[in-house]
This record gives structure tokens, C-alpha cells and sequence, in this order.
């Protein structure tokens, strides 16, 4: 992320954009973290809950205490972007 938080979105959402690696959580939480940088809450927000409802994807082993720091995340993108 040399290039800042701009550059590693465009990264990210080349790599959505290709389809790889579909079903992987890091991606969309990742992509969250830089819009919340950004300053974009809501976008963040949508970008977590899409990592969250996929850490239930039995395809990818996921611990709890990643369940809990999204769902820590997706409370905080939510009281950024003023929503409940």
C-alpha cells in the first residue's frame, strides 16, 4: 500500500473485477478498510457484511475471532455512516 489506500482499492476491485479469489472474505474486508480510510462509511459498511455473510462459507475455514472483528468493524461503519 505504498501508494496509499486510492491505489490498493483499485487493486482490490481489479482483482473483484477478475473474479478471484471468489468466496474469500480478506478481499471484501480488505476493500473495507480502505473505503473507511477513504472516508467512505458506507460503502465500507456493505463491504464488511459482505465479508462477514462469507465467513459462514464452509468452503474457507474461518475463526471466530475473525467473525468478531467484523462484526466489531461492521458496528463501527455503521455509527460512521449514521445507520443502525
Amino acid at each position: 500500500m505504498t501508494d496509499g489506500p486510492q491505489a490498493a482499492l483499485a487493486a482490490i476491485e481489479s482483482l473483484e473485477r477478475d473474479g478471484s479469489p471468489a468466496g474469500y472474505h480478506h478481499l471484501p474486508a480488505a476493500r473495507a478498510g480502505l473505503l473507511q480510510r477513504l472516508g467512505h462509511p458506507a460503502n465500507a459498511l456493505e463491504a464488511y457484511l459482505a465479508a462477514l455473510a462469507l465467513t459462514s462459507n464452509t468452503e474457507h475455514l474461518t475463526s471466530n475471532t475473525e467473525q468478531e472483528f467484523l462484526t466489531r468493524r461492521v458496528m463501527s461503519a455503521r455509527q460512521q455512516a449514521g445507520t443502525r
